[in-house]
């Protein structure tokens, strides 16, 4: 926390839920520039053995197929030949889209990545990803990544905890329960709420 935070001077905003402002949407941004963008190789020319600037055939491809195949929806060989112009398309989007549409690319995003990991990646993106919606007070973190709506930091660490038990049976209910309570269809049918309790209690049998 900054001073003038710490002083009173200029007040944190609001918990954020169901909204997002400039700072956390820009923040969210450079987590996926810093961890994966900046990471782009490009293939070689076979000639001067130099790296080519395109998408296709780059480090990245399957990562920029999926987002133009699963997560746009748009034909792929609409995919920009180099890697800037693919990159813009990409940012007029993030930049241009809902609140929870946000939630969504950096969720495709995390699940892809898990998938299929390109080579050269490093750091850790989604601790960076959950040091920015802290930073930015942001009521949603990833928790065994999915975004999920959770507002307290030892709810967070519960959760988390247990998840990583040794005990497959009570990872496989936790995580289940875990997919519902970032549901908006199950929220509004009552589920999230018994997805709460079934976490609270397998944690304290733990």
């Amino acid at each position: 926390m900054l001073f003038s935070h710490r002083m009173g001077l200029k007040p944190r905003s609001a918990l954020q839920l169901g909204v997002m402002d400039k700072e956390l949407r820009n923040g969210l941004w450079s987590v996926l520039v810093e961890n994966v963008l900046r990471n782009f190789r490009g293939s070689l020319d076979g000639v001067f053995g130099r790296q080519l600037p395109h998408v296709l055939g780059s480090n990245l491809d399957s990562l920029f197929r999926a987002y133009w195949f699963s997560y746009l929806k748009i034909p792929t060989d609409t995919i920009p030949p180099t890697f800037d112009e693919a990159v813009g398309v990409l940012r007029n989007h993030f930049f241009g889209c809902k609140w929870n549409e946000v939630h969504d690319f950096v969720d495709f995003t995390i699940r892809q990545l898990t998938a299929r990991p390109p080579e050269g990646l490093t750091g850790n993106m989604v601790t960076d990803f959950n040091s920015v919606l802290d930073r930015e007070n942001s009521g949603y973190r990833i928790i065994n990544g999915i975004v999920t709506e959770i507002t307290s930091g030892a709810e967070i660490a519960e959760i988390e905890q247990a998840i990583s038990s040794p005990l497959a049976g009570v990872k496989t209910h936790l995580e289940t329960g875990l997919g519902l309570l970032t549901n908006r269809k199950f929220r509004a049918t009552g589920i999230p709420s018994r997805s709460r309790s079934a976490l609270s209690s397998q944690c304290a049998v733990r």
